[in-house]
C-alpha cells in the first residue's frame, strides 16, 4: 500500500535514472497492473449494480452477464500477473539479501580461511615431504 504513494514520488525525484534498474521497472509494472485491477474492480462493481437494477425493474427480461464474465476473466488474469511478479520480486529480494549477508560474512572470515590453508599446507608438507628426506 505504501508503494502506491511513494513510488510516484520516487519517480518524480529521480526522473529517468529511476528506470535503470530491473527491480524498479518491475515495481512500476506491478503498480500499473495493480491500478488496472483497481479500475477493473470499480468498473465491475458499478456495472453489476446497474445490470441488477435493470434486472429488478424488468424481471421478465433475460439478463446477459456474458460481457461481465469476460471482464471478470480479464480481471482474474491481471490479478494473477500482478501477484506473480510481486511474488518474484519479494522472493528475489530476500535471496539477494541473504547473498549480501553471506558475502559480508565470508569477507570477515576470509583471513581465518587463509590461515587454515597455511596451517594445513605446512602440516601436509611436514607429513609427506619431510619424512622422505
Amino acid at each position: 500500500m505504501c508503494n502506491l504513494f511513494l513510488l510516484p514520488l520516487q519517480i518524480r525525484e529521480h526522473k529517468l535514472k529511476y528506470f535503470t534498474e530491473f527491480w524498479n521497472i518491475l515495481d512500476v509494472f506491478v503498480l500499473l497492473v495493480s491500478y488496472v485491477c483497481i479500475g477493473f474492480s470499480v468498473y465491475r462493481t458499478v456495472k453489476v449494480n446497474v445490470m441488477l437494477d435493470d434486472l429488478l425493474k424488468n424481471p421478465e427480461e433475460y439478463a446477459d452477464f456474458e460481457y461481465l464474465a469476460f471482464w471478470q476473466s480479464q480481471f482474474n488474469n491481471a490479478v494473477a500477473v500482478a501477484v506473480f511478479f510481486a511474488w518474484i520480486k519479494v522472493r528475489m529480494q530476500s535471496y539477494f539479501f541473504r547473498m549480501r549477508f553471506v558475502n559480508a560474512n565470508s569477507k570477515i572470515i576470509m583471513l581465518q580461511y587463509k590461515m587454515l590453508f597455511v596451517i594445513f599446507y605446512v602440516g601436509c608438507f611436514d607429513l609427506i615431504v619431510l619424512p622422505d628426506m
